[in-house]
């Protein structure tokens, strides 16, 4: 009985530390620019708005425009918006450190790595909700088929925090609907759930076709398709020539591509 009340005690004050910590670092945090226009288009625009129009220019489901919403209804002020990456990182720590399955190192080393004690903490971004909803999807995938629902709603979860964790999401419940198959048991309401979702935020992501950045993937003599094809080559051309060759070499060769 000493001793597990030796090891919750130590969790709490190694948690407590966390958070003291996580807070001091915020404190001194000077905000970047995306993190304030986060902040006021939350301040300023409506839900509706932001699905209608917003959602496809800045390119972020919905869940940190609601979460930010949330905050503000409370009076967060921009001198503490730091709060609002700290809070849903800090809950990641927490049950990360309580309930992964890896030894007692790698548990109370890995939150004081550089992404988790900084990046993803004190700097309100979308992806300060990551660890969480990882961690909640790696515990309940042993039983993904007993709470199918349940594990849906977390994977949407985890797709609604950004434009990559939304593909991570859809391989994920690709994977999952591949098993369904095998078993020769298709989870309907799971199946309906997961489809609502993704076709709503696909929509509501979905840039306009004079985006900038979208007539840069379609740009060309030929067909959209064949345009797309080749800019995705091209595209990863330039990540190995952006990798193995220095810049100025990296330059000429990308202006002879087309690429910049």
């Amino acid at each position: 009985l000493y001793n597990r009340f030796t090891i919750v005690y130590t969790i709490i004050i190694y948690l407590l530390l966390i958070f003291l910590i996580s807070i001091f670092i915020g404190k001194n945090h000077e905000p970047f620019a995306d993190e304030a226009q986060s902040y006021l288009i939350a301040r300023d625009t409506s839900i509706y708005f932001y699905i209608k129009d917003l959602a496809r220019q800045e390119g972020s489901p919905l869940l940190w425009f609601i979460w930010m919403k949330f905050l503000l209804f409370f009076g967060l002020p921009y001198s503490k918006v730091y709060l609002s990456s700290i809070i849903p990182n800090f809950l990641g720590v927490v049950v990360f450190v309580l309930k992964s399955p890896f030894n007692k190192i790698t548990r109370y080393t890995f939150p004081l790595t550089y992404y988790v004690i900084y990046q993803y903490n004190v700097i309100a971004r979308n992806y300060s909700f990551l660890l969480l909803a990882i961690s909640l999807v790696a515990i309940l995938y042993p039983s993904r088929h007993n709470k199918n629902i349940l594990y849906t709603l977390l994977i949407i979860f985890l797709g609604s925090i950004n434009i990559y964790t939304l593909i991570l999401s859809g391989c994920l419940y690709l994977l999952f609907l591949y098993e369904q198959y095998k078993n020769n048991k298709i989870y309907c309401s799971s199946l309906i759930l997961f489809t609502t979702f993704a076709i709503f935020t696909v929509y509501m992501l979905f840039p306009n076709m004079d985006n900038k950045y979208v007539q840069k993937w379609i740009s060309g003599d030929k067909s959209i398709i064949y345009n797309i094809a080749r800019n995705i080559v091209l595209f990863l051309g330039y990540g190995l020539v952006n990798s193995y060759i220095p810049v100025t070499i990296e330059t000429s060769v990308l202006n002879c591509f087309g690429i910049i």
